[in-house]
């Protein structure tokens, strides 16, 4: 969709595409704010920051909400405007619907960090939260809480009931583990009947961190 918009962020034209990625006509939109079509103004500020700073943008992300209300993903390429006198005037560009291709990285990331057999992080994702936590326990000089577990004798159980009962032992195990700890705590399985849990409060102290432990293994 081409469109222009004068100093103020009003729309000053738009092209016809914008019918089949928002659903209205020119009209209906030329006169009004952009703004009025981001979901979150955070995308419209970083948007504008971003323009003002280096006077352009490629392929910039963001979301709009269709007249059906609903939101897409959108790439956003465009320039600065400046009158005669070198003051800013607007800007103008193309925007394009990249939902599909968002929901496909989206889901290409969701499989690159999922247990597929448990449905819970798998050893990547929770490597990637790992460090980043512990560079915040060391700039911060806060303790880094994991708890480590694995399931006893489940080689024999394996071997004795087969494999099937065994996976469904590990996707039990998984969803107990989810049960018993926060919302905002890790759990991931790090391969075999190996997991691992995470508190995300790295200032937990010691004892609260031992009857969490407590409680995890109760379940």
């Amino acid at each position: 969709v081409y469109y222009r918009t004068d100093a103020q962020g009003i729309v000053q034209h738009v092209g016809p595409g914008v019918r089949r990625v928002l659903g209205y006509e020119p009209h209906e939109i030329e006169g009004r704010t952009a703004e009025s079509y981001y979901p979150q103004s955070k995308d419209r500020d970083a948007f504008k920051a971003a323009i003002m700073e280096h006077g352009e943008v490629s392929d910039f992300p963001g979301q709009m909400v269709r007249r059906d209300g609903t939101v897409i993903d959108i790439s956003i390429s465009s320039h600065a405007l400046y009158d005669h006198a070198g003051n800013f005037a607007g800007v103008e560009g193309i925007y394009r619907d990249v939902t599909q291709r968002k929901n496909l990285e989206r889901e290409l990331q969701r499989l690159a960090t999922t247990d597929m057999l448990t449905g819970i992080a798998n050893r990547r994702a929770f490597l990637e939260c790992a460090e980043s936590a512990y560079a915040h326990s060391r700039s911060n000089g806060e303790p880094l809480t994991l708890l480590m577990l694995d399931l006893d004798h489940f080689k024999t159980l394996n071997d004795t009931r087969g494999h099937e009962v065994g996976d469904m032992l590990l996707r039990q195990v998984a969803q107990r583990l989810k049960t018993c700890v926060r919302r905002e705590d890790t759990v991931a399985r790090l391969g075999g009947d190996e997991f691992v849990v995470m508190l995300s409060d790295l200032s937990v102290h010691r004892d609260e961190a031992a009857a969490q432990a407590r409680r995890v293994g109760e379940k």
